[in-house]
């Protein structure tokens, strides 16, 4: 397994039940509440990463047609739990009963996604299926991916902090062909995994598949 990184000890989380052991998270309603904890629940670069990848994600919905302030939330929360130790990533998830495959226990730093979708739910009642599912699924993707959940995988990767060779086209094509940028993004992934000697998540791998085939029938 990965080493451990050093946390704050205020992110320590309650194995069995989700919840903070030092800060009780009743539900909030407003964006400045979410924004007061989340601020002070991760290193600032983190911050201001989420904070791009929600004003990204709320503008690809707005010119895709998918709920802006959905969105919005699911930007702003989907490294929630990208801070936590890995050792308490795979806590939470075992004692939680979410699926941990070979693959996330070879790169335990997946389960955030899953793992944060969990703790949003529980530390800030937020129920909504589709902010849920956006936050589990962006990191390896999924099957049957909704227009929400491709707006978070690709926000993620092109908000403005990003610097990473290609992320220039990547960022003008989300606004041409929402699938075949998907298609080229999960493509890049997969090809950093195996240049780096890591394994690919069958998920990623089902998810590119997906769309390759929606494309070919597109034609």
């Amino acid at each position: 397994m990965a080493e451990e990184r050093k946390t704050d000890k205020n992110r320590e989380i309650d194995i069995k039940t989700g919840a903070k052991e030092e800060r009780n998270c009743p539900s909030f309603g407003t964006v400045q509440d979410y924004c007061a904890v989340l601020k002070n629940s991760m290193t600032a670069e983190r911050w201001l990463h989420s904070l791009g990848v929600a004003e990204t994600a709320k503008k690809m919905a707005e010119f895709w047609g998918a709920d802006p302030e959905k969105a919005w939330l699911a930007g702003i929360f989907h490294d929630y739990a990208r801070e936590l130790p890995y050792r308490q990533l795979m806590e939470i998830a075992q004692e939680n009963g979410l699926d941990i495959l070979d693959e996330e226990r070879d790169n335990p730093v997946v389960l955030h996604a899953p793992v944060g979708a969990f703790l949003v739910k529980k530390d800030f009642s937020i129920t909504d299926g589709e902010i849920l599912s956006a936050i589990s699924k962006h990191t390896v993707g999924g099957e049957c991916l909704t227009l929400l959940d491709k707006i978070i995988f690709l926000a993620d990767m092109v908000e403005p902090s990003r610097n990473w060779p290609g992320v220039d086209k990547l960022r003008a094509k989300v606004y041409q062909d929402l699938d075949q940028t998907m298609a080229e993004a999960i493509e890049g992934t997969i090809e950093y995994l195996q240049e780096k000697g890591c394994k690919v998540h069958p998920v990623t791998l089902k998810a590119w598949h997906q769309i390759k085939e929606r494309e070919t029938n597109r034609e």
